[in-house]
């Protein structure tokens, strides 16, 4: 449901049309590369939860409001009955709505600019969208996942998880 399997990535980001090595890790963001909206929803979702209890109520928002213009059009209440499972159901669902409208506005330059998108977030659509290894992220699963990439790219000994 999260999106097609990417085919073999370029080289390097520059090197053609961007896709992310695929990692034995199973992030969630490797799924969402190619819709930054939903990578970044993803990541406000993950906030204070576990992929576990995220992965549910994920796809049952991509199938309600698939992008961020039925987001931003979303009834709060109806947001707020899907997001329940995670608590903290009526914030979020107000971030999410706020997230979206601002998505759209399309004038932010950082991810971390929109409401919702911390510095995970940021550093998520940094690496998986764009292609940016240089990103310094906080977050331990982006890290190793960095390691990983950077240790395939020298063939070298890639880090466990």
């Amino acid at each position: 449901f999260f999106g097609a399997e990417p085919a073999a990535p370029p080289a390097s980001p520059t090197a053609g049309p961007w896709r992310p090595p695929r990692s034995p890790f199973g992030l969630l963001e490797e799924l969402l590369w190619d819709r930054p909206w939903a990578l970044l929803l993803s990541c406000i979702l993950l906030n204070q939860t576990t992929r576990r209890q995220v992965d549910p109520v994920l796809c049952r928002l991509l199938r309600e409001w698939p992008d961020a213009a039925a987001a931003a059009a979303a009834d709060a209440a109806a947001v707020e009955a899907v997001v329940r499972p995670l608590g903290l159901h009526r914030r979020r669902s107000r971030t999410i709505i706020a997230f979206s409208k601002a998505f759209l506005e399309d004038s932010w330059t950082r991810a971390d600019d929109l409401p919702g998108v911390g510095e995970y977030g940021a550093a998520a659509e940094a690496i998986f969208c764009r292609g940016d290894r240089s990103t310094k992220p906080c977050d331990h699963a982006l890290a190793l996942y960095l390691r990983w990439w950077r240790a395939l790219e020298r063939e070298e000994e890639v880090p466990e998880t």
